[in-house]
C-alpha cells in the first residue's frame, strides 16, 4: 500500500508484484531529473509517490511544492503557479511569487494537471521545456531550476487527441511513466496495509479484525482505493479500540455500504428492523461527517434539524457526543 508511517515518513506498504514494479520505477525516476507523470485513480496514493521520488532524489534537500490544480480558480491560476508583479490587477499592492519560485531547487507536484486551462498549460510548457516563467503583469522572464512531477487520474491520451490538453506539453512530461494500480487489482497487500494502519491509528490497545470482517474487506472492490480503507480503519481504532470488529459494528457504525456487503438473506428477515438499521448507519455517517454538529448533518441527510433530532432521539442516538450502538457499547459521534 501507499500510506504514511507515524511522523508522517512517506512509504510504501505491500508485496504484490504491481507495488514492487512501482517501487523499481520510483528507483528509476529518483536518479533522474526528467518530468514524470504519475497515472491512477483517486485515493491510491500519487502524491505520495511524488514524494517518494523527491526524498530519493538529488533535489531531496530542496522544497517540495505540491499544486492542486482542480483547487486552481481559472482566473487566478497563472498568478498562484507563476506569481505577480504589484499593480497586475486590483487588489494586487505587492509583488507575489508563484508555486514555481516556490519549488527552487526542488520539486513541484502538479496534482491533476489536466484540469489546467488551455492557456496555464501552454505557460507549464515553457516552464518545463526552457526552465523559465513570466509572473502576472511582467515582463522579465525569470529562469528557475525546478523539476515538474505530474499526476492525473483521467484518460490523458483521450484528452489529447479531443484537444482539451495539449500535446506538446503532454510528450514533455512523460520523460518517466508511473502507473499505479488500484486497490482491487492488489488485494493481497490489504492485510499488511490494515495492520499499517492499525498501528498508525491505535492510541491504546488495537481493534481485533475478525475473520468474517477481514473477509469482507478482501471481497470488497474499494472505489476508493488506499484512502477508503485508511478512513475506515481509523474509525474502527478510534471506536474500537482493544475489542473485537465484526459485520455489525461495521454497520452500526455506518462505515460499511450496504451493496459492499457480500452477506446472505437472513431465512427470516424483519424489514423494519432493517429499515431502522439503515436510518441509524446514515445518521451516524452524517455524524460523523460533520463531526456531531447536528445541523450541518441534517442538510447533509435532507431533512430538517427537528426532525433529525427526533429521529435521533427514536433510534436511541444521544446529541451529546457520546452515542450507545446496537451492542450497548459507547461511541464517538
Amino acid at each position: 500500500m501507499i500510506g504514511y508511517q507515524k511522523r508522517r515518513k512517506p512509504t510504501l506498504i505491500g508485496s504484490s508484484e504491481c507495488i514492487k514494479e512501482v517501487k523499481r520505477k520510483i528507483e528509476e525516476a529518483s536518479s533522474s531529473d526528467m518530468p514524470v507523470l504519475i497515472r491512477g485513480e483517486t485515493g491510491v496514493g500519487k502524491e505520495i509517490t511524488a514524494k517518494l521520488i523527491h526524498l530519493a532524489s538529488g533535489r531531496k534537500r530542496g522544497p517540495f511544492v505540491v499544486v492542486s490544480c482542480p483547487g486552481l480558480l481559472p482566473s487566478l491560476a497563472r498568478s498562484e503557479l507563476f506569481g505577480h508583479e504589484r499593480g497586475a490587477y486590483t487588489g494586487a499592492d505587492k509583488r507575489r511569487i508563484g508555486k514555481f519560485e516556490e519549488a527552487e531547487g526542488g520539486t513541484i507536484f502538479l496534482d491533476e494537471i489536466a484540469d489546467l486551462n488551455p492557456e496555464v498549460q501552454a505557460m507549464v510548457l515553457r516552464a518545463v521545456e526552457k526552465g523559465e516563467i513570466e509572473r502576472l503583469g511582467g515582463k522579465e522572464r525569470i529562469k528557475v531550476n525546478v523539476r515538474v512531477i505530474a499526476a492525473t487520474n483521467k484518460d490523458i491520451e483521450k484528452l489529447t487527441e479531443d484537444d482539451y490538453f495539449r500535446k506538446d506539453l503532454y510528450y514533455r512530461l512523460i520523460g518517466h511513466v508511473i502507473h499505479i494500480p488500484p486497490l482491487r487489482k492488489r488485494k493481497e497487500d490489504i492485510p499488511e496495509l490494515i495492520d499499517h494502519f492499525i498501528s498508525l491509528y491505535s492510541l491504546g490497545k488495537p481493534p481485533v479484525i475478525s475473520k468474517e470482517v477481514l473477509n469482507e474487506l478482501l471481497s470488497y472492490d474499494w472505489p476508493g482505493n488506499v484512502r477508503e480503507l485508511e478512513m475506515m480503519i481509523r474509525r474502527i481504532c478510534e471506536v474500537h479500540g482493544g475489542r473485537r470488529v465484526g459485520i455489525e459494528e461495521l454497520r452500526d457504525m455506518g462505515l460499511w455500504r450496504e451493496e459492499g456487503l457480500r452477506v446472505k438473506m437472513p431465512s427470516q428477515f424483519n424489514l423494519k428492523e432493517e429499515v431502522k438499521r439503515l436510518k441509524r448507519k446514515l445518521i451516524m455517517l452524517a455524524l460523523s461527517e460533520t463531526r456531531g454538529n447536528i445541523s450541518k448533518a441534517a442538510e447533509m441527510l435532507g431533512i430538517s434539524r427537528q426532525g433529525l433530532s427526533k429521529m435521533m432521539k427514536n433510534l436511541g442516538i444521544k446529541k451529546g457526543g457520546n452515542d450507545v450502538d446496537g451492542g450497548g457499547n459507547v461511541v464517538t459521534i
